[in-house]
């Protein structure tokens, strides 16, 4: 519909107003919602509620945070400076190392480390 006059030309902007603070909107809505949804504990929350039924992967899920605190408490225990960098390097290496390690035997780790809880918790006959 072609405008002939100032009338439809500003009945024309001001709907193109609406329509485009509309639009500016919805796009401030889905912003919103991304930004919601990539938040750390918004994703874990969302693989725990998608994996809740599965013991395998509440299992794999220890696992891993056991091996990443096993990795991290290695680097923090190599001493090094910060300026460093052959040492930096070095500490990296030996933090993921013993992360996979560990991950890897986190099983015979969590059995170890049950048992040595129970016979702490509860002191049986000395052998």
């Amino acid at each position: 519909m072609p405008i002939t006059n100032s009338s439809q030309l500003t009945a024309a902007i001001a709907h193109l107003k609406t329509k485009a603070d509309l639009q500016q909107e919805e796009l401030r809505e889905q912003v919103n919602d991304m930004y919601e949804s990539i938040k750390p504990a918004n994703l874990v929350k969302r693989l725990l509620n998608r994996h809740n039924d599965s013991l395998h992967f509440t299992d794999d899920l220890i696992d891993a945070s056991i091996g990443a605190a096993a990795g991290y408490l290695s680097k923090k225990i190599i001493p090094g400076g910060k300026q460093n960098k052959f040492k930096k390097v070095v500490g990296n290496l030996v933090e993921l190392s013993v992360a996979g390690i560990v991950n890897k035997n986190a099983g015979n780790i969590r059995s170890a480390g049950i048992s040595l809880l129970e016979r702490l918790i509860k002191p049986g006959k000395p052998q």
